[in-house]
């Protein structure tokens, strides 16, 4: 059953690598203005509630110099830090925080979601930006890395056409259309029937979400108490 999956997955992804995929510029650009609206209303809201204007926290030391007292001391202290015990400026050192020690501070919590709409956007404006030298057929041709993700997940080179949410302005082919499938969670239930491991199956079982599942059991933290944070995690 694996092994008929896995070769029609193989003809698919050669033919989807010799016609290549057609980007839909206009999409991409309303991609860019919805992502910088979201942005400027978390940037209102981080304004009402600190007084601080968000482009002035452009780093670590910015944002503990800003915010130290905003924050209670409680949470300074177990914040994650470089060797140089600076504090480690990035939306998932951020999340991952949060979510680990169940931390509820406004400040923190819209701070990380604009260090995310930061990132989305500048990986929006980086793909239109490689994608100016195409033709007017506009259509765009790639490499599958069959081993490109840790989690054993099919990534693509040249353009990350497999993330969210670039994937969404690129048209099927006439007479096509676009499946979005979670393959590595069907290997996962494909091994699970085989292995019969207790907490795969009592995952499976339950309807529970796998990523959720691993995730919180990875970081301390309850399943119910996990999905929250990721459902609130707007991109």
């Amino acid at each position: 059953m694996y092994q008929f999956y896995l070769l029609g997955l193989i003809f698919e992804a050669i033919d989807t690598y010799l016609r290549g995929l057609n980007v839909n510029f206009k999409q991409l650009s309303e991609l860019v203005t919805s992502s910088e609206a979201a942005l400027n209303e978390l940037n209102l809201k981080f304004i009402e509630i600190s007084q601080i204007q968000p482009k002035s926290v452009k780093s670590g030391k910015s944002f503990e110099d800003l915010l130290k007292n905003k924050i209670p001391q409680n949470i300074w202290n177990i914040f994650p830090r470089t060797q140089t015990g600076l504090i480690k400026f990035s939306f998932k050192e951020l999340e991952t925080f949060q979510v680990k020690y169940k931390i509820k501070n406004k400040q923190l919590s819209i701070f990380t979601e604009i260090l995310k709409t930061r990132k989305s956007i500048l990986q929006i404006e980086k793909f239109q930006k490689s994608l100016k030298t195409l033709g007017p057929n506009r259509f765009i041709f790639f490499n599958y890395d069959l081993y490109g993700a840790v989690t054993g997940r099919i990534t693509t080179g040249n353009y990350p056409i497999q993330g969210t949410p670039l994937r969404k302005t690129i048209n099927p082919s006439k007479g096509n259309i676009f499946i979005v499938a979670d393959v590595s969670q069907e290997e996962v239930r494909i091994l699970t029937q085989i292995s019969r491991d207790k907490a795969l199956m009592k995952i499976f079982k339950n309807n529970l979400d796998f990523h959720s599942y691993t995730g919180s059991l990875l970081i301390g933290t309850d399943y119910e108490h996990f999905c929250k944070l990721k459902d609130s995690d707007f991109n």
